[in-house]
């Protein structure tokens, strides 16, 4: 049985191991973010590992051509927009701290083309493992909300996934894939299943996100219209007409996902949410991102290294110290970091995706409740992420099943097997690995001596930190931790650091805001005047930076920029009267 299920078994442990990975409090204490990083360095090494395999059988992973090449449609719209960012490795790595980046998208890409080989039967299988991989982190969830564990990340319930908002979006999501499993399991397994939906919904109580509440809602719905569908009209449609309002379908809801925040009442319960209004702002600012660069965008996950460059007033008004390292919600952040060639790619495969259900439904209709409900978690998990940010474990989940319904719906189909598809088949997987390898060779030592540097540092005893700049730990989240901690061996450290980190990523305020606080210090007003107008270029709303350029305005006689603090301070507090 064991020997059978091998390579099901294997894959779903490799999950387990990625969604329960985690630094735990007592090793590297002092670290900052000991989830997400892992979750990462998981993701690449397994896949690499499953790059490995799909070379060694390339013959279970025959794709139509046309598959192939929406692929390479994504991976070469990904690559144009990283070519063209200011900071390769940040647009590799991602620069938010979620590593969101290039690498991440390549590495799903390439877990989607591996669970196309897998059959129906060995994907319910796989689903059994995930359901309990959730289960899981609901149990390690509650027991760190009653104080039995303690788990690195923010306050609250949330698992191994380090924020509470994440945790309910993962487990809400899940529900979907017990109405995948339970009409079609054993009734011992049955009554297992129910008891991990109690206590999932009793962490989802615990942890109090509405958008869990919302994936339950909508799941409902969805078995709702399934166990009345005999009373919904049906129509003989060819397939491209099924393709076409499937598709349009799903972009109506997302975009009507996009308007929520700015009809407010007209949507019950969530419209007025102050969580829904802030990512409004949020989404007004991708908006302005993508209008810099509307054909590749400003490269990926770079959302957080330009909002304070686009971010409108009234967000400076209402949460003046809010800064967002990510667009919470998908389609505003492909657009605004891949530009109109991500969003062209993206759309093409969820075209893709919406043609192979079409086609599993016409083909299978004995499998049609599996295929709809695996359709069901993919579309609970796409409202999530059109509102909030998802963790790599959750995303692994959405690409793997979407990777399996292509697979099960264009497997089989006879393939010409030419040159061309020899060539543009063979070179996908090199293609999407070797940057992954050189990620993982680079990303792993830059945490460890980051991490062991904090504990260093904590010590206390006035030791030197020998941290040097490294472009793979990303500028908005690192930063002030490794300046707070090399600040204590000299100026001349501080200065070179924040230098360098800009040399890295010339949107990365705090080192801009650093070397000006220095250059004021030491008088010295050419330098001071360079990195003041620089900041007021790529962070005008910033409090500090008004504060510096001010300072520098009035010490250096500066007629224009105090004109220009002026106009931007009666902007951001309408009625402020300034006195000369």
């Amino acid at each position: 049985m064991i020997k059978a299920n091998r390579l099901v078994i294997a894959s779903g442990l490799l999950y387990l191991i990625l969604a329960l990975g985690h630094i735990p409090v007592d090793i590297f204490p002092y670290g900052f973010d000991k989830n997400a990083p892992i979750h990462f360095a998981f993701l690449m090494i397994i896949a690499i590992a499953y790059a490995v395999y799909i070379i060694l059988r390339h013959n279970r992973f025959e794709l139509p051509l046309k598959v192939i090449f929406l692929i390479w449609g994504l991976v070469l719209s990904v690559l144009a927009s990283t070519l063209n960012a200011p900071d390769l490795v940040g647009s590799l790595t991602g620069d938010s701290g979620r590593y969101t980046g290039a690498i991440s998208l390549f590495c799903l890409i390439v877990i989607a083309i591996y669970h196309s080989q897998f059959s129906l039967s060995q994907i319910h299988k796989l689903a059994q493992i995930y359901v309990t991989t959730i289960f899981i982190v609901s149990i390690i969830g509650i027991l760190q909300h009653f104080k039995v564990i303690d788990m690195p990340g923010d306050v609250g319930v949330t698992g191994t996934l380090g924020n509470l908002d994440f945790f309910g979006a993962y487990v809400g999501t899940g529900f979907a894939l017990f109405v995948y499993l339970m009409p079609t399991v054993p009734r011992p397994r049955k009554i297992l299943f129910t008891f991990f939906i109690v206590i999932n919904l009793y962490a989802v109580y615990l942890a109090g996100p509405l958008q869990s509440y919302v994936d339950i809602a909508i799941i409902l719905i969805a078995v709702l219209i399934y166990r009345f569908r005999s009373y919904i009209p049906r129509y003989d449609l060819t397939l491209n007409i099924k393709t076409f309002f499937g598709t349009l379908g799903v972009i109506i809801w997302l975009e009507g996902i996009f308007l929520m925040p700015f009809i407010g009442s007209f949507v019950p319960v969530l419209g007025n949410d102050v969580q829904v209004q802030i990512r409004g702002q949020f989404w007004l600012a991708a908006t302005r991102q993508f209008f810099s660069s509307p054909l590749t965008g400003v490269g990926p996950d770079h959302y957080g290294s330009y909002y304070e460059q686009y971010r409108t007033v009234l967000s400076v008004q209402n949460n003046p110290t809010l800064l967002a390292n990510d667009a919470h919600a998908a389609p505003a952040q492909t657009l605004a970091t891949l530009g109109i060639l991500g969003i062209i790619a993206f759309v093409l495969l969820l075209t893709l995706l919406i043609r192979a259900f079409c086609i599993l439904h016409a083909r299978d209709s004995k499998n049609r409740f599996q295929y709809g409900a695996i359709g069901i978690y993919l579309f609970v998990f796409t409202t999530n992420a059109a509102i909030s940010p998802i963790t790599l474990p959750h995303k692994y989940l959405f690409w793997a099943l979407a990777g399996f319904i292509i697979g099960q719906a264009y497997r089989g189909v006879v393939i010409k097997s030419n040159l061309r598809y020899k060539v543009v088949s063979a070179a996908l997987i090199p293609a999407l690995m070797l940057p992954t390898f050189y990620t993982l060779a680079n990303f792993v030592p830059a945490q460890l001596d980051y991490l062991q540097a904090t504990n260093k540092a904590a010590r206390g005893k006035g030791e030197r930190i020998d941290l040097k700049y490294n472009n793979f730990l990303p500028c908005m989240i690192y930063y002030p931790s490794i300046v707070s901690m090399i600040s204590k061996n000299g100026e001349k450290d501080v200065i070179i650091f924040a230098q360098d980190q800009i040399k890295g990523n010339p949107n990365c305020v705090e080192a801009w805001i650093t070397l000006a606080k220095i250059a004021y210090n030491q008088s010295d007003l050419p330098v001071m005047r360079t990195i003041v107008y620089e900041l007021i270029e790529i962070a005008p709303s910033r409090q500090q930076v008004i504060y510096l350029a001010s300072l520098y305005a009035n010490k250096a006689g500066d007629e224009y920029l105090d004109d220009l603090v002026d106009k931007q301070l009666m902007k951001l507090n309408p009625g402020l009267i300034i006195v000369e």
